[in-house]
């Protein structure tokens, strides 16, 4: 806290006369040093202070954000358990290959590895050279893409690829050969702009190149906007007209927006603000 001037003690202190007259002779340049030289002792004391609590907040831990770990099928019984120990897999405390360098494992108790030549196995089984590999998490079976750009299932030669994707729990695989054209395991639906699959179904929805909309092999209609539920399958979506849709059934009119949950229930409101669900 900084200091009074020294005249201003004398009054509110009521010190003795000599004192204070001795005080009064000081001139404005004195008190205002006076004061300067407080101003700097408390100044210093913060400056001190301010060091310190930086000193102590640097002593203290790092708190790293930890990412929730990947969602995993329920039930999920038969995980096994696997690590690498100087480069030998093991899966239940049991030996499973050598010179290993990754692996995904799945609920149904299969385990997909490479080894550092690049070789893929499904547990003990020899599937080839792979560039890269999916595994489902309940069904077990194995997709991968060779050197060639070949995509193959477990030991399935499926097609050369541009792009694939795996459904964690039903196991099929999407996949768009170098003509644009989709295909779902080794049944090729269409040519493609865009699509989406619901994993826990395996069912995927497709905008084809004229606009129009699929699910699976079924042609829905024309589209300006699409979803699909993933635990049920059911799609929504728009026509240019702004009709809504379930699937092949008109459900609204004059909807501008929409909200399809997980479980199929799609939710709208309706131009007087009501809301309405199916």
């Amino acid at each position: 806290m900084l200091k009074a001037p020294s005249a201003v003690l004398c009054l509110v202190l009521s010190l003795g006369p000599s004192l204070c007259m001795a005080q009064s002779l000081l001139t404005p340049e004195g008190l205002r040093a006076d004061l300067g030289v407080s101003f700097q002792q408390d100044l210093g004391e913060l400056t001190r202070g301010m060091r310190k609590a930086t000193q102590d907040i640097g002593k203290r831990p790092v708190v790293h954000h930890v990412g929730r770990p990947e969602e995993l099928p329920y039930p999920c019984d038969d995980l096994p358990v696997v690590y690498v120990k100087n480069g030998t897999l093991y899966k239940n405390g049991k030996e499973l290959g050598y010179r290993a360098q990754a692996y995904q494992t799945s609920c149904s108790g299969v385990v997909a590895w490479t080894d550092t030549s690049g070789t893929l196995y499904k547990d003990r089984e020899e599937l080839g050279r792979s560039s890269q590999f999916s595994l489902s998490k309940v069904t077990g079976d194995v997709a991968w893409q060779d050197n060639l750009g070949v995509v193959h299932k477990n030991r399935q030669e499926l097609g050369r690829a541009q792009s694939y994707r795996m459904s964690a729990y039903t196991g099929d695989v999407l996949w768009t050969d170098n003509f644009g054209a989709l295909h779902k395991n080794e049944v090729e639906l269409g040519k493609a702009q865009r699509y989406l699959v619901a994993d826990r179904t395996g069912d995927v929805v497709w905008l084809d190149n004229y606009g129009d909309l699929h699910k699976n092999r079924q042609k829905l209609g024309r589209a300006s906007r699409f979803d699909i539920a993933d635990r049920t399958g059911d799609v929504a979506w728009l026509d240019s007209w702004q009709n809504l849709y379930k699937n092949a059934t008109r459900v609204a009119g004059g909807i501008s927006t929409y909200t399809l949950r997980e479980d199929g229930k799609l939710i709208w409101q309706d131009r007087y603000g009501d809301y309405h669900y199916a």
